[in-house]
């Protein structure tokens, strides 16, 4: 993915992340809270899924452990289901495609 432009603006327990593919469209604001984070062991976070046409907005929660092994460190995140199974479904594939550039990343 080609980002044109990405900033985060992190506030107390807030954090704005503005991003645009190249060439699509106008520019996305996605609004997380923190609300958890132990460095190197664990970062949770709600996302405001305001985005869905016909959906009134709510909150939904990932959660990111971090586990020391001997070879490296196991990242196992957890998400929260969503209003309706293909919302879930699009958001472990996008949370797994994270996952796999970050493997692919420190691999």
């Amino acid at each position: 993915m080609n980002i044109e432009h990405a900033a985060i603006h992190a506030l107390l327990g807030e954090a704005y992340i503005c991003c645009r593919k190249s060439g699509s469209g106008p520019l996305r604001v996605s609004s997380k809270t923190f609300t958890v984070v132990e460095p190197k062991r664990r970062l949770g976070c709600t996302t405001l899924a305001d985005f869905i046409l016909g959906m009134t907005p709510y909150e939904f929660l990932t959660a990111i452990e971090l586990t020391p092994t001997d070879d490296g460190v196991h990242v196992a995140m957890t998400v929260d289901a969503m209003h309706d199974q293909e919302w879930t479904d699009r958001l472990v594939a996008g949370r797994r495609n994270e996952l796999a550039n970050l493997a692919a990343l420190v691999g």
